[in-house]
C-alpha cells in the first residue's frame, strides 16, 4: 500500500510540473509502429526516437481524434454502393492531408467500367492535367473479358484511361505523407540536394553528350526545359538519376578526383526516391531504373545492381503495356507523343534485358512473342515538343534493336527447352550476317559499341559448337572485341563504353585462354604464345575501364589469373622439347577464385554525411539558373 501510495505521489508530482509520462494510446509514431511501450514525455522525446535518431511525432489518428472517430462512424453507416469502396476504407482512415487525393481513391473500378466502357465518355478522365492508361492484358486476364463483354463486338483496343487515385506528388516527399514517416528533415533535405552549379551543368551537359545518344531514354528538350525552370523542374527522381549516370564517366575534374563518394552519394539519393514511389508518371520508374543499373553497388548480381535494377523496369514496362503496339481507347490530345518516348524506351530496356540475360545464363524476362513493338523509325525520334533530336545516332539505335533480337533468338536456343522453338543456328546466322553488314566500319565511339556488342553474341553463338568453322569464328571475335578495344581507348571514347563491353572483354579473355591451351595441347607453341600475347593485351583496355566501372577490378584479376596460367602451361609445353628439369619449372599456378570474386563495396555515405559541400547544393530555384 505504501508502494502504491508513493507511486501515486511521484506521478502527481509529475503532472504537476509537466513532466508526466503520456498515455499508453497516445505513443508517438515509432513506438506505435514498432508496438512498444513509449515513454516520450511533455517536454523530452522517447528513448527509442532518441536511439534511432529520428524525430519523435504522435501517430497521425491521434492529431484528429474526434474527427477521425467521425468519419470512420459515417462511412459505418453508409450503403455498399461500390465494389472497390471497401478496398480503401482503411487508407481513407491512414492517410494524411498531403497523401490525401483531390478526386477519391475509392471506386475507380467502378467508374472506370461505369462512366468509361459502359457511356464512353473517357474525356472524364482528364483530371488535373492526370491521365493514366491501364493494360487490360491478354484474354487470360479478367479485366480483359470484363471490357470486351461490355463494349460492341469487334473492338480491340488493348489500353484504356483509367481514373486519376491521386494527386500529383510535391516536388520532394513530406513527412507527412504515408510511407514517409521515417523520414526526417535531414534527411528530406539530403535527397533534394545536388552538385553545385558548375558541377550539375558539366553532369548534365556529360549525359546528353556522351550518353543520351546511344541510349535515348530521357527526352533531351523536355528535361533542358525544365532544368531551366524553378516553377516546372524535372523530376527530382529522374534528375538524380541523371546525374549519378553523368557522374560516372564525366571527366569533371572535381567529380574525378572523388569519384566513388560521388557516385555513391548521388546513386543513394535516387534509389531511396525509387524505394518511395516518389513519382508522378510511372514511366519514371522504368527511366531512372535503367540509369541506376549503370551503378555497381556490390557484388552481388542477384538481388541487386543491373539485374535487380533491370527487371524492375522489365515489370513495370509490361504492366504499362510498353511491349505492345499502341492501341488506345480513347486517345486525349497530344498523347500520340508519349509512343514516340515509350518505343525508345522499349527497345532500350529489350537491349539491356537481353545483355544481362547473356551475361549471367539466366531466363530472358522479354520473350519475343510476347512483344509486337515495330522497328524505330525517323519518326520515333522526335522529341516531345515534335523538335528533331538531333543528337542521338539513329542508326546505331536501329542495329542495335536488331542485334538484341538475335541475341533473343540465341537465349531462346540456349533454353532448356531451346529445341522444341522454332529458332535454329541456320537462322540466327542469317540474322547475324544482315546486322554484320550494317555496322559501320568506322572507328567513331558507337560503330565501336556496335562491334563489341555483335562479336559478343558471335562468340557465345559458336564457343559451344563443334561445327568445323566454329573455333575460327570465335578466335576472330576474340580478337575483334580486343583491337576494338585498343581503338576507342586511341579515340578517347573508352569512358563512354555500355555495360555490354565488359562481357566482351571476359568473353575475349576466356576465349584467348581456351586457344592457348588447346594450342599447347596440340604442340603448337607459336599459336599459344600469340593467344597469351593477345591476353595479356586486355589488361590495357581492362584497366582503362576502372575508373569507371566499380566492378573491372575482378576481370583485371581473371586476366592476370589466365596469364599467369597460361604462361606455365606454356613454359611447361617447351619443357617437354628442351633439358629443362622440373624443379626449374614455375609453381602451378591456380586460379584464385576468392581474389578475384573480392566483393566489391560501395562507400558507406550516410544522408548529408561524410560528403563534401559542393555535393549538397540544397535549393530547388537554383536549378533554373542554370546555363545550358
Amino acid at each position: 500500500m505504501e508502494a502504491r501510495g508513493s507511486e501515486k505521489g511521484g506521478a502527481q508530482d509529475d503532472r504537476n510540473t509537466g513532466a508526466y509520462r503520456r498515455r499508453l494510446n497516445t505513443s508517438c509514431w515509432m513506438c506505435r509502429k514498432r508496438k512498444v511501450r513509449c515513454d516520450a514525455t511533455a517536454d523530452d522525446p522517447c528513448t527509442s526516437c532518441k536511439r534511432a535518431g529520428v524525430e519523435c511525432r504522435p501517430h497521425p489518428h491521434q492529431l484528429q481524434p474526434t474527427m477521425a472517430r467521425r468519419r470512420r462512424a459515417a462511412q459505418a453507416r453508409k450503403p455498399r454502393v461500390t465494389l472497390d469502396s471497401t478496398l480503401h476504407t482503411d487508407l481513407d482512415d491512414q492517410a494524411s492531408p498531403l497523401s490525401l487525393p483531390s478526386t477519391s481513391s475509392s471506386g475507380t473500378l467502378s467508374r472506370f467500367f461505369e462512366a468509361g466502357i459502359i457511356s464512353s465518355n473517357w474525356n472524364g478522365f482528364e483530371e488535373n492535367g492526370t491521365f493514366r492508361n491501364v493494360y487490360i492484358g491478354t484474354d487470360t486476364a479478367n479485366l480483359h473479358h470484363l471490357v470486351r463483354d461490355n463494349e460492341p463486338p469487334g473492338n480491340s483496343f488493348l489500353c484504356y484511361p483509367f481514373p486519376a487515385i491521386r494527386d500529383e506528388l510535391p516536388w520532394k516527399p513530406q513527412p507527412e505523407m504515408i510511407g514517409h514517416h521515417y523520414l526526417t528533415v535531414e534527411s528530406i533535405n539530403d535527397l533534394s540536394s545536388f552538385p553545385v552549379h558548375p558541377v550539375r551543368d558539366a553532369l548534365v551537359e556529360t549525359y546528353f553528350k556522351d550518353i543520351h545518344p546511344g541510349f535515348p531514354v530521357i527526352d533531351e528538350a523536355e528535361f533542358r526545359r525544365k532544368y531551366t525552370e524553378p516553377s516546372d523542374p524535372p523530376s527530382l527522381l529522374i534528375f538524380q538519376a541523371v546525374l549519378l549516370a553523368a557522374a560516372r564517366i564525366t571527366d569533371h575534374p572535381q567529380v574525378a578526383a572523388s569519384r566513388a563518394m560521388t557516385t555513391a552519394t548521388l546513386y543513394r539519393r535516387a534509389k531511396t526516391l525509387f524505394d518511395l514511389r516518389h513519382e508522378s508518371d510511372r514511366v519514371d520508374l522504368i527511366q531512372a531504373a535503367l540509369l541506376l543499373a549503370w551503378y555497381t553497388e556490390g557484388s552481388d548480381t542477384v538481388a541487386s545492381n543491373a539485374y535487380y535494377w533491370v527487371g524492375n523496369a522489365t515489370r513495370i514496362a509490361f504492366g504499362m503495356a510498353l511491349h505492345r503496339t499502341a492501341s488506345l481507347r480513347y486517345v486525349p490530345p497530344q498523347r500520340t507523343r508519349y509512343y514516340r518516348k515509350y518505343k525508345k524506351i522499349w527497345w532500350m530496356l529489350l537491349y539491356s534485358e537481353v545483355m544481362l540475360a547473356l551475361e549471367y545464363g539466366r531466363p530472358c524476362m522479354i520473350r519475343t512473342e510476347d512483344f509486337d513493338v515495330g522497328p524505330l523509325e525517323d519518326e520515333d525520334f522526335k522529341n516531345m515538343d515534335d523538335s528533331e533530336d538531333n543528337i542521338v545516332d539513329r542508326d546505331f539505335c536501329s542495329v542495335l534493336s536488331d542485334i538484341s533480337l538475335v541475341a533473343l533468338d540465341v537465349i531462346s536456343l540456349r533454353a532448356p527447352r531451346g529445341k522444341q522453338t522454332d529458332v535454329n543456328t541456320s537462322s540466327i546466322e542469317y540474322h547475324l550476317a544482315q546486322v554484320a553488314l550494317r555496322i559501320p566500319p568506322s572507328h567513331d565511339l558507337w560503330s565501336c559499341q556496335l562491334r563489341l556488342v555483335y562479336n559478343l553474341v558471335v562468340l557465345t553463338v559458336y564457343r559451344t559448337s563443334s561445327a568445323g568453322d566454329a573455333a575460327k569464328l570465335c578466335s576472330d571475335a576474340a580478337s575483334n572485341i580486343l583491337t576494338t578495344f585498343e581503338a576507342m581507348i586511341v579515340q578517347g571514347t573508352i569512358r563512354q563504353c555500355h555495360q555490354s563491353g565488359i562481357t566482351a572483354l571476359m568473353g575475349a579473355a576466356i576465349q584467348f585462354a581456351r586457344e592457348i591451351r588447346l594450342a599447347a595441347a596440340k604442340g603448337s607453341i607459336i599459336t599459344a604464345i600469340s593467344a597469351h600475347g593477345q591476353l595479356e593485351r586486355l589488361l590495357v583496355p581492362a584497366n582503362a575501364l576502372s575508373p569507371y566501372f566499380a566492378n573491372i577490378e575482378a576481370i583485371c584479376r581473371l586476366c592476370k589469373s589466365l596469364a599467369a596460367r597460361a604462361e606455365m602451361v606454356i613454359k611447361e609445353c617447351l619443357a617437354q622439347h628442351s633439358p629443362l628439369s622440373t624443379s626449374q619449372l614455375p609453381a602451378k599456378t591456380n586460379i584464385d577464385w576468392g581474389d578475384i570474386m573480392t566483393n566489391y563495396r560501395m562507400p558507406n555515405v550516410g544522408f548529408g554525411l561524410d560528403t563534401e559541400d559542393w555535393l549538397n547544393d540544397l535549393c530547388r530555384d537554383s536549378l533554373g539558373q542554370a546555363n545550358i
